[in-house]
This record gives structure tokens, sequence and C-alpha cells, in this order.
């Protein structure tokens, strides 16, 4: 009765494992590989014996170093492992997979096999790299954009009064200019027209560039007044 319910559970994993879309493998300890399901040949193409050539075992059947290499270690360390790695289908096509390695123990906690999962996960890795591309893009362009708005802090701050020459007129004084965008939309302004001090704090509408360039424009608007109009 044991056996039979020993039986009864493994016809019904395997059939279980036989119809899951995920590829999976079953290897020994040493390597050899023992078994594959349908989903392993409809993903890569391959039968178990294209895929061993004969040899049995899964580091002379794959020649790729991203995989024998973590394979050899999920068997030496006796742990599941995990990783990523771009695999070619017997077409010649481009995959990317999530490979999962799990080590089996017997009763006695000897390890008799390995079981492989491979999900593919091609559609994944390309939204990732098309995000990557975009965001590389996206940084270029902001590195860009900021350095022309501090080449316009450069000119805002050309046209503001200088602390030194507000400092000989008016001695008892302070300013508290904190753009909000690296350049403003408010200024400030001073002019000493005919023996009179004129200081001016404008505000102009918008912030970042817009705002910049107004408070561009409205410096020398006032300064052109004075100029022009002078105190009548």
């Amino acid at each position: 009765e044991i056996i039979k319910k020993k039986n009864r559970e493994l016809e019904q994993l395997s059939h279980v494992i036989q119809n899951v879309d995920n590829a999976v493998m079953i290897i020994s300890p040493d390597g050899s590989i023992e078994w594959i399901n349908d989903s392993f040949t409809k993903l890569y193409g391959y039968t178990l014996e294209e895929f061993t050539l004969g040899s049995g075992s899964i580091f002379s059947a794959n020649t790729n170093k991203k995989v024998n290499r973590p394979l050899m270690k999920a068997i030496k360390t006796r742990r599941t492992l995990k990783y990523d790695v771009e695999l070619t289908k017997k077409n010649g096509q481009k995959i990317w997979v999530k490979t999962t390695w799990t080590p089996i123990f017997d009763d006695t906690g000897k390890l008799s096999k390995y079981i492989g999962i491979d999900v593919d996960i091609s559609r994944q890795k390309n939204v990732e790299e098309k995000l990557k591309h975009i965001n590389k893009l996206s940084l270029g362009k902001n590195k860009l954009i900021k350095e022309s708005i501090r080449n316009a802090k450069r000119i805002q701050k050309a046209i503001l009064p200088s602390s030194n020459e507000i400092n000989k007129h008016l001695t008892e004084n302070f300013i508290f200019y904190k753009p909000k965008e690296i350049i403003s939309g408010d200024f400030y302004w001073f002019e000493k027209p005919d023996e009179k001090l004129l200081f001016a704090v404008g505000d102009c509408t918008g912030h970042g560039v817009p705002g910049a360039l107004l408070s561009v424009l409205c410096s020398n608007a006032l300064t052109k007044a004075v100029k022009e109009y002078g105190m009548s």
C-alpha cells in the first residue's frame, strides 16, 4: 500500500512537471542529464538526445560558462541557486531565461539529484533594456538642460547688483535670495542716479527659465527707464 501510494504521488508529480510551461531538467550530482520535460524541448528546440550529444552530461552539452560556472557552484555548495542568463535555441534565436537549480537529498541527507527549472523572461528583459535606453537618453538630456540652466544662472547673476556696490551706500542691509529652481523669476535691482538711491525687488510671473527671462527683461527695463527718463 505504501509503494502504491508513493507510485501514485510520483505519477501525479510527473504529470504536473510534464505539463508545466517551464522547462524542467533533472540531473545527477555529477552532471549527468537524466530527464527533460516536453516544455524544455518546446523552449529550446532540443530533444534529450540532441541536447546531450551522446555524452549525457550537462557540462559537455552546454559550453556556456555563464551556465556551467553557477551550476558547478550549486553542486559544490548544495544550495538552491538562481540566475538570469542569455541562451541560444536550436534555431539560433537568443532568449533570456531565469534558471533555478534546486538540490534534492535522499533520506540519509545525501545529494541525489538536481532539478533545474528555466523560465523564459525574454519579453521582460527586452522591456528592461528599452527602459535602460530611455533612462540613459533622459539622463543625457537632463544633463544638457541642467548645464544650460547653470549658464542661464550665470547670466542672471551678472545683471544683479553686487553686494559690494550696495554696501557702499547702505551699510545696514541684507539680501535673502534663494531661487526655487536654480534660476529665479525674482530679482533685486539697485541704481544711484543724481545722488539718490533706488532699490527694487521684483517678483516676475513663473519659475525657472520663463521667470528668469522676465527678470532679465524687467531689470533692464528699470535701468533703461532711469537712464532715459531720469528721476522726473
